[in-house]
This record gives structure tokens, sequence and C-alpha cells, in this order.
């Protein structure tokens, strides 16, 4: 959202004095992608072509979405 670079994109100047406080703050908006059955991940790959160091984890595949159950009802 924003960081302490100026407009042009150049670094604060720090100084040596360990007596004063160096401060550099980057403010983050965190993005969520919604997982499920009908939409799952797939483990592995990329989850955004902009970004394709970040991939979807282990765990959002359809396969570990996706259950199938059986019930026996027995009755008296």
């Amino acid at each position: 959202v924003t960081n302490g670079f100026d407009p042009e994109g150049t670094a604060p100047v720090y100084d040596s004095d360990d007596n004063t406080t160096q401060v550099f703050t980057v403010v983050l908006k965190h993005g969520t992608v919604p997982v499920t059955p009908t939409d799952p991940g797939k483990p592995g790959e990329p989850i955004s072509p902009d970004n394709p160091d970040v991939k979807w984890p282990e765990g959002t595949g359809e396969n570990n979405l996706k259950k199938t159950g059986t019930q026996t009802i027995h009755y008296v």
C-alpha cells in the first residue's frame, strides 16, 4: 500500500549513529483467494501469473477438498 521510498524509487538515507533509531515502514494489504470444492487450487502452480513465486499450497487441490462419505443406518 505504501512504503518509505520517494516517488523516484530511491531508498531513504540512513546514518551510522547508533543513538538514533532508523525507521523504514512498509504497509501491505493482505489479499485472499477463496478455495472451494467447485473452485480448488492447483498445489505447486502459481496462484497468479503476475507473481509466479507464490504458489498454491498443499491441501488446496480438488482431492483434498472433496470427500465421499458413506453411512449405514440400522433400523430396529
